[in-house]
C-alpha cells in the first residue's frame, strides 16, 4: 500500500497529461496536421533524428566511430535495431541520446552489450539535464527572476542531498534516460493531437530549467522608458537552428496570437511575435541555448547587446537568497526585489498602490522569494521575506539566540519556541497602537495590568526574565522541557508570587548538587458538579505534579524528577545548536517556531523504494532497469536516520517558513507514522462497503476446507515470525517467495501485499462461499502481532481463521 500511494502521486505528476488520454485513446480522432510556416517544415512523426556535423564515419552497421572537436556538441542516436554497436567519442563531449548511451569518464568506448564490465560507475560528462544559466549572469537591473525546473532534472540531476552519489552513477543515468526514451516512444503517441507537440517539447526537446527575468527599464528603450523588458532562456537537446525552428513552430501552433515571423537563421538570430509584440530570438549553437527577449525595441542588435552584458554577477542580491533555498540550480525558484518593483510601478503610474505598499515598510525589503530545491545537504521548500523590523514587520520579533543548551547523547527530537525580548515587546506595541482603537488598546493595557498583578512582573520584565528559547527535547535522559533563565532575581520573584497568588504547594530539595522543585497544582474542574458520581469525582479531583531542576542556567521540566536527574548525570556533550545545524540542516538562531526530528531507517527505505519505482517505470516504458548494476545503501554511505524539520524564522532581518527533508516532501509522512496510517485508512476504506453489507446480511459460519485453514494459519505464523525477527513485513521479492512456497488453495487465491503484511484471500464464485477475506496485521503495545479480519466473509469465518 505504501508503494501504491507513492506511485499514485508520482504518476499523477509525471503523466498528468498522458493518464486521461490512455483511457480515451480508442475514441480520439487521429492527429490533424497543424498549419506550418513554409520555411519551417512540420515535425515528422518519427521524432528520432541523428545530427552529426563535420564528422567522419567508418565501419559497418554494427560499429560507428565519430571524431569531432571537443568544444562542440554532438547528438548521437543509435537505433534500437543496431546491436552490439561501439562508439568512440572524446570524453569531454556532451552526449544526448534518446537511447541512453553512457560515456564513462575513464574510457571513450561505449558498448551496448549488456554483458560488459563497468569499472567506473561515475559519469563526469553525461547528465540527464543542464543546470540553470541566467542565475549566474543576472543583470543588476533584474527585479524578478523565475526558474521552472526541468522534469528530468528533478528526477535525475544531483541537488546536494543524500542521493547525489547515486544520481551520478552510470546505472542511474542510464535508467533515467531509458525511462525518458520509453515515455517518448510509448506514451507520447497516445497524447491528444492538440497537446502532442507541446508535450513533446517539454518532455523531449528541452534539457534545462526554463529561466525568466524581468529587467527594469532604461532610458535607451525606443518607445518609452517605463516598460520593463523580459528575458527568457532554455537549453535544447538539439544543436541545429533548423531543429529548433521545427520545435518552436510545433509549440506555437498551440498558442493563438503567437507567430514565428523570422525562423532562426544560421547566425542564430530570429524573431517571434506575440499579439503584435516583437520577441527577438538568438540561438547559441555551441551551448544549445535559446534566448528570447521581449521589449519595445525592435532592433536585433539590442538583444546581442543584452547578451554581451550577461557576465557573471557573483554579488547579485539573488545569490544570498538562492543559496538558502536551492543552491543546485535545478529546483523551483521565484525571486523579486520589492524596492525595484515599487519603483517600476511608480513609473507606470500606480501611485496609489505604491503609497499603500510603502506604508507597510515593503520598500525597505531586500527580497521576497519562494522555492524548492537542495541547500546545505538537504532538500527544502522555503518562502522568505528579507526585510528589517520596520512597518508591519514590527509585529513579529527579531529573534537571535545562540541556543547554548547542551543535551544528553541520543538527541533525536527538538521542539523550539523563540521568546521575545523587551525590545520586541516595544516594537510590537509601537506597531499595534496605530492599528487599534482607543477602547481596544485600553483593554490591552488592562490585560497587562492583570498579568503584572498575578506575577509581580510587568510584561517587559517577564520578557527579560527568561532567555532565548523554550525547548522540548528527547534524548537518553527522556522527554523534558528546557527554559533558559536570564534574570535569577526576577525568576525567584515570579515563582514566589505564583505560589502565593494561586495557593500552590511548592517544595525544594537538594539532589546531585542541584536544586529540584516540586509543584503540586489542583486544576479547576467539574468536581463541584452535583450530578457527577462520587467515585468519578474521586478519580478526577487529583492534583497535577510538576518537577524541575535548575542546571547550568536552564530550568529542566518533566513529569517525574528522574528525567532531570538523568540529564544532570549524563555527559552533556551535544550542543543542540550544532545538532540542528550539522545533522538537521536548519539554523535555529532566529527561529520563532521549530520542530526537528530524526527518523531511523528512512534513508535506506527511500533508496529501496526508489529502486522499486525505477524498476516499475522501466517495465512500464519497455526499458527494463538492471538493479544489479546499482550500488547498495552501504556503498552510497547513506545515513542511518533521516532529518526532517519545519521552521518559522523571525530574525532581525528575515521572516521565513521552510520545510526541510532528505529527498521528497512525502518523506515527512514516514517520520510521524503518517504513511502507514494513510495506507491503513485506504485499506479500510476499500473494504468498508463489503464489510458493512456482510454485517447486514449476517452470514452464517461457512465450512472452509481444512487445507485452506492450514494455509491461512501458516502464512500468518510466518509473517509473525518474520516481523519479530526483522521488525518489518516482507518486501515485494520476499512476499513472492512466501506465497510461492504455500500449497495452492482448491477454491481460492491468496495474495500478500508487500511491506504491509496484509493477506487477501479471494474465494471463487464456484466455491460454496464466494467472497473475500482480508487479514490486516497490527502491532500491540506488547510488540506482538494482532490480526483483524475484514472483507465480506470476515464474520463468517471459523475461529481458527478469525478468532474475533
Amino acid at each position: 500500500m505504501r508503494h501504491n500511494l507513492f506511485l499514485s502521486i508520482f504518476l499523477a505528476l509525471l503523466f498528468n497529461i498522458v493518464a486521461p488520454v490512455i483511457q480515451a485513446k480508442d475514441v480520439l480522432p487521429s492527429k490533424i496536421a497543424n498549419p506550418r510556416d513554409n520555411n519551417s517544415p512540420a515535425i515528422p512523426k518519427n521524432s528520432r533524428q541523428t545530427v552529426i556535423e563535420d564528422s567522419q564515419t567508418s565501419g559497418n552497421d554494427s560499429s560507428t566511430t565519430i571524431t569531432k572537436d571537443s568544444s562542440q556538441t554532438v547528438t548521437v542516436d543509435i537505433q534500437p535495431s543496431v546491436d552490439n554497436s561501439s562508439t568512440t567519442i572524446d570524453s569531454s563531449q556532451t552526449i544526448i541520446d534518446d537511447n541512453p548511451t553512457i560515456v564513462d569518464d575513464s574510457s571513450a568506448s561505449i558498448t551496448k552489450n549488456s554483458s560488459q564490465t563497468v569499472t567506473d560507475n561515475t559519469i563526469q560528462h553525461q547528465t540527464v539535464a543542464d543546470p540553470a544559466y541566467l542565475r549566474t549572469t543576472l543583470p543588476e537591473s533584474a527585479f524578478i527572476y523565475l526558474r521552472v525546473p526541468n522534469l528530468w532534472g528533478l528526477l535525475g540531476a544531483p541537488s546536494g542531498n543524500i542521493f547525489d552519489k547515486l544520481l551520478r552513477t552510470e546505472a542511474h543515468i542510464k535508467a533515467i534516460l531509458g525511462i525518458r526514451s520509453g515515455i517518448i516512444e510509448h506514451f507520447l503517441p497516445h497524447v491528444p493531437a492538440d497537446l502532442q507537440d507541446t508535450t513533446k517539447f517539454f518532455l523531449a526537446e528541452i534539457r534545462s530549467p526554463l529561466e525568466l527575468a524581468i529587467l527594469a527599464p532604461t532610458s535607451a528603450q525606443a518607445y518609452g522608458p517605463s516598460i520593463p523588458e523580459v528575458l527568457l532562456t532554455v537549453t535544447f537537446n538539439q544543436s541545429e537552428p533548423a531543429a529548433i525552428n521545427r520545435a518552436l513552430q510545433a509549440l506555437i501552433t498551440q498558442f493563438p496570437g503567437v507567430d514565428l515571423l523570422v525562423p532562426l537563421q544560421k547566425d542564430g538570430n530570429g524573431q517571434l511575435a506575440a499579439f503584435g509584440m516583437p520577441i527577438q530570438m538568438y540561438f547559441d549553437t555551441t551551448q544549445r541555448r535559446l534566448f528570447l527577449r521581449l521589449s519595445l525595441s525592435n532592433n536585433a542588435k539590442s538583444l546581442q547587446q543584452r547578451l554581451a552584458e550577461l557576465t557573471p554577477t557573483p554579488n547579485h542580491p539573488i545569490h544570498t537568497v538562492e543559496t538558502s533555498i536551492d543552491a543546485s540550480g535545478q529546483g523551483l525558484l521565484m525571486w523579486f526585489s520589492p524596492a525595484k518593483l515599487l519603483k517600476v510601478a511608480e513609473r507606470l503610474g500606480r501611485f496609489k498602490e505604491v503609497v499603500m505598499l510603502r506604508a507597510t515598510g515593503l520598500a525597505e525589503a531586500k527580497a521576497i522569494a519562494l522555492g524548492m530545491g537542495g541547500s546545505g545537504g538537504k532538500q527544502r521548500i522555503k518562502m522568505l521575506l528579507d526585510m528589517p523590523q520596520v512597518g508591519l514587520r514590527k509585529l513579529l520579533p527579531g529573534l537571535h539566540s545562540d541556543v547554548p543548551f547542551m543535551a544528553a547523547p541520543g538527541l533525536d527530537t527538538v521542539l523550539m519556541l523563540g521568546l521575545p525580548t523587551e525590545k520586541d515587546i516595544a516594537h510590537f506595541e509601537d506597531a499595534i497602537r496605530p492599528m487599534m482603537s482607543t477602547s481596544n488598546y485600553q483593554v490591552y493595557e488592562a490585560g497587562k495590568a492583570q498579568l503584572e498583578q498575578a506575577t509581580g512582573l510587568n510584561i517587559a520584565q517577564l520578557a527579560a526574565t527568561f532567555g532565548g528559547e523554550l525547548l522540548a527535547l528527547h534524548d537518553q535522559s527522556g522527554y523534558y522541557l528546557a527554559l533558559g533563565v536570564r534574570d535569577q532575581t526576577n525568576y525567584n520573584t515570579l515563582l514566589t508570587n505564583l505560589v502565593r497568588t494561586f495557593k500552590l504547594q511548592h517544595e525544594t530539595r537538594e539532589l546531585l548538587g542541584t536544586k529540584f522543585h516540586h509543584l503540586k497544582i489542583i486544576l479547576p474542574s467539574e468536581v463541584d458538579d452535583p450530578e457527577m458520581p462520587g467515585l468519578l469525582r474521586t478519580f478526577v479531583d487529583q492534583p497535577t505534579h510538576v518537577y524541575w531542576a535548575e542546571d547550568s542556567g536552564y530550568l529542566l521540566f518533566s513529569d517525574v524528577p528522574q528525567v532531570p536527574m538523568n540529564h544532570i548525570q549524563a555527559s552533556k556533550t551535544q550542543s543542540v545548536a550544532n545538532w540542528l545545524r550539522d545533522k538537521q540542516g536548519v539554523d535555529p538562531s532566529g527561529a520563532l517556531l521549530l520542530a526537528s526530528i530524526r527518523s531511523e531507517g528512512v534513508p535506506q527505505f527511500l533508496y529501496h523504494f526508489h529502486l522499486w519505482l525505477l524498476t516499475y517505470l522501466g517495465d512500464l516504458t519497455n526499458h527494463p532497469v538492471d538493479l544489479f548494476t546499482f550500488p547498495s545503501s552501504r556503498d552510497l554511505n547513506l545515513p542511518k536516520a533521516g532529518a526532517y524539520s519545519v521552521q518559522f524564522t523571525s530574525s532581525p532581518t528575515q521572516v521565513a517558513l521552510e520545510l526541510v527533508y532528505e529527498s521528497n516532501p512525502l518523506d515527512v509522512l514516514l517520520t510521524v507514522g503518517g504513511l502507514p496510517t494513510v495506507a491503513f485508512a485506504g485499506i479500510a476504506a476499500s473494504i468498508a462497503i463489503p464489510a458493512f453489507l456482510a454485517s447486514i446480511n449476517e452470514p452464517k459460519a461457512v465450512e472452509v476446507p481444512p487445507g485452506t485453514i492450514k494455509t491461512i494459519v501458516a502464512i500468518r505464523n510466518q509473517l509473525e515470525e518474520l516481523y519479530m525477527l526483522m521488525e518489518k513485513y516482507p518486501s515485494t521479492f520476499e512476499a513472492d517467495l512466501l506465497v510461492d512456497r504455500l500449497p495452492m488453495l482448491p477454491d481460492a487465491t491468496l495474495n500478500l501485499e508487500p511491506d504491509t503484511g496484509i493477506v487477501t484471500i479471494n474465494f471463487s464464485e464456484t466455491s460454496d462461499h464466494p467472497g473475500d477475506l482480508i487479514l490486516v496485521p497490527s502491532r500491540t503495545l506488547q510488540n506482538n502481532i494482532e490480526w483483524t479480519c475484514q472483507g465480506s466473509l470476515a464474520t463468517a469465518m471459523p475461529a481458527e481463521v478469525c478468532p474475533q
